[in-house]
């Protein structure tokens, strides 16, 4: 049997050019001095003050900038979440006293802004691990709807404390400057009161993120 010789497809021909490019090409030095991220995910809060109000969506917007041959960098954050829930008793705890056949509409809110430190493991790879610590200047707010016929005493409220954030997470450099990763992140110490009720501030969040250095 006579074998034919393997003939590469043109459409392959681009594929193996790249791939032999990356071969011969030294290793980009990715990132920058600064660096933004756009974190999107899911916020959990101690259940059993916050009920179903526990688990919020978040988004956070950071920046991070520093040396990159230390690894050691210095970041800041505005961070948000929310939650709502839809006829909502208002005998519950953390609603103004009403009839017990009366719901309303609830928001619960946290704003938090944040600055400390991160260090930054394998400098000068695509894949870049990190872990951080610092400040964290949180508020939380609940927000109700008044029912038809009815005037709430107090339609909402918010209160802020101070507290510390532990995180770690991990990025990967999809080209020279853009990246994409993922992080996960806590907050210790917050404590509020909002009609009347004592709640936890402490938080745990999963976020994936993009962003860009420069």
């Amino acid at each position: 049997m006579q074998h034919r010789p393997f003939v590469c497809p043109r459409a392959f021909l681009p594929l193996l050019l790249f791939f032999a490019g990356c071969a011969t090409q030294p290793e980009l030095e990715y990132g920058r001095d600064i660096a933004i991220d756009l974190h999107f995910g899911e916020l959990e809060l101690d259940d059993s003050d916050w009920g179903s109000l526990d688990n919020q969506r978040s988004g956070s917007f950071a920046v991070d900038w520093g040396s990159n041959a230390t690894g050691l960098r210095w970041e800041v954050a505005y961070s948000g979440s929310t939650d709502d829930l839809n006829n909502v008793e208002t005998a519950t705890n953390l609603m103004t006293m009403m009839p017990e056949d009366v719901t309303v509409d609830v928001d619960g809110r946290t704003e938090e802004l944040s600055a400390g430190a991160r260090y930054v493991f394998g400098k000068q790879s695509r894949f870049r691990p990190y872990v951080g610590l610092g400040l964290s200047w949180l508020e939380a707010s609940i927000e109700r709807d008044e029912p038809d016929g009815f005037e709430l005493a107090d339609d909402g409220e918010s209160e802020s404390d101070l507290g510390l954030y532990a995180q770690l997470g991990g990025y990967y450099y999809i080209g020279d400057g853009l990246r994409a990763g993922l992080a996960y992140r806590a907050v210790f110490g917050p404590e509020f009161e909002l009609s009347g009720v004592d709640l936890d501030g402490d938080y745990q969040r999963v976020t994936i993120f993009i962003g860009f250095s420069f």
